[in-house]
């Protein structure tokens, strides 16, 4: 990332001096409260031009240079011994800090170091690929991969770091479980980003990396891949790890979870049951290999697929919602995502807009589409009493109703990555030659 010398020159003292200021707890965390010093450093880097956008896009896009101040001074001191004494102290006091002036210069040096390149990669509920085998690889963009364990990644994307106290901070394990081995197991969803990544800060790509697994996640629900169990799960996790990259090596940042609610969620999805007898079998493969075909399409970057990708995080945060109120609101905007039109919902109400646009989209003919106009007024009248009376509970006919309009945005969504995709064959085929040279969407990972 290039800044010019002089800002660069600015950027070091503004960062020297609120060094100053910052305290550390127990010898391996940051006190928050200390770090606002660094407000000074993101002013002088403004809110405008080619370094406020790259910023916002590798790290923040409201303080960037303090969230990875503090992600990096935090790297720094996970190396250290837990210090049990609770009084904050200086950084300058801890040995490895004494020089602020080298600290400074390192922090800007960083900075222009952007971006480093990270994989995450969430674990996918187990049996996605069950009937695949170990290591085999389906490549849905240039950055965006989903494979089984088992294979060569598995060696590439290393989890341990070889130092077990740094692993104990990397993979959040505590004196009882330091001992505990991590391992790749079943489906993966593995995605590159660039920027700046730590762990314990939310920077873009985290957030990039997260969004995008909700999105997947929610488009395998839709397309049938993955159903829920209706089961419940005991303090369900779903994990995710963090790698940053060198050349052709990994190295292990971070082990974290998704939200409670969306770990909750992917807990009770599972694949649909595979029948035994061979008919079945090709008729699943089929299945999924058109999933994946898709996912390509919606992932491809086209004018569209942002549209239909966060109408698919919406539907994964509404079914994972834990308040039956906010997923029916959640559930709602899935359809603005995809149906809305300020200007058209200003003269004719957004009610109207997107029950007719909904009826007509996904409607088999006139009776149904009269049926999707009755139950959508319904609909939207709770819609209505939540968002403008604060309703504060769902009756059990209004439950009933949160099923129909779920069951219309996955019809929805569908229909849309339908239209999609066919744009995207379009677009092949106009490009075949260079699909030849690229490699076939699978490969099976050695």
């Amino acid at each position: 990332m290039e800044i010019h010398t002089a800002k660069a020159d600015q950027l070091r003292q503004r960062i020297r001096t609120a060094l100053n200021n910052v305290q550390v707890l127990h010898s391996r965390w940051v006190v928050r409260a200390s770090m606002w010093g660094f407000l000074a450093a993101d002013e002088l880097m403004g809110k405008h031009g080619d370094n406020q956008r790259d910023l916002a896009h590798f790290i923040d896009d409201s303080y960037p240079v303090l969230e990875l101040a503090q992600g990096s001074i935090n790297a720094m001191l996970a190396h250290n011994e837990h210090v049990a004494d609770a009084t904050p102290q200086a950084l300058w006091s801890i040995p490895q800090f004494a020089d602020l002036d080298a600290v400074a210069s390192n922090i800007v040096n960083l900075i222009q170091a952007l971006p480093l390149r990270y994989t995450f990669s969430v674990e996918l509920p187990v049996n996605l690929l069950a009937d695949y085998p170990p290591g085999f690889t389906i490549h849905l963009t240039e950055r965006m991969s989903i494979r089984n364990a088992g294979g060569s990644r598995d060696a590439v994307l290393p989890l341990s770091t070889g130092n077990k106290v740094y692993d104990m901070w990397v993979f959040n394990r505590s004196v009882l479980t330091a001992d505990t081995v991590d391992a790749w197991k079943g489906a993966i969803l593995e995605i590159q980003d660039e920027g700046y990544v730590t762990k314990g800060v939310s920077t873009s790509p985290r957030l990039r990396a997260v969004e995008a697994s909700h999105s997947v996640i929610g488009l395998a629900m839709v397309f049938g891949m993955l159903q829920r169990r209706g089961q419940y799960t005991f303090m369900p996790t779903s994990p995710y790890y963090v790698h940053v990259n060198h050349g052709a090596s990994s190295f292990p940042l971070d082990k974290s979870e998704l939200s409670s609610a969306a770990s909750a969620l992917v807990a009770d999805l599972t694949a649909p049951p595979l029948n035994i007898d061979e008919q079945s079998k090709k008729i699943r493969e089929g299945q999924v290999i058109d999933f994946f075909w898709n996912l390509r399409a919606i992932f491809d970057n086209a004018s569209d697929s942002q549209r239909i990708q966060n109408a698919a995080k919406w539907y994964f945060d509404a079914e994972a919602a834990s308040d039956p109120l906010l997923g029916f609101v959640q559930m709602m905007v899935v359809l603005e995502i995809l149906y809305g039109d300020k200007e058209l919902s200003d003269k004719i109400g957004l009610g109207e807009l997107l029950r007719n646009r909904c009826a007509y989209a996904i409607g088999q003919g006139a009776a149904d589409r009269d049926d999707i106009i009755r139950d959508f007024k319904s609909i939207y009248d709770v819609r209505s009493a939540i968002v403008h009376r604060g309703k504060n509970r769902l009756s059990g006919k209004e439950r009933a109703l949160f099923g129909i309009l779920s069951a219309f945005c996955r019809r929805a969504i569908f229909h849309e990555a339908q239209m999609l995709r066919k744009d995207f064959h379009a677009r092949e085929a106009m490009q075949a030659q260079a699909q030849a040279q690229q490699g076939s969407l699978f490969s099976e990972m050695a």
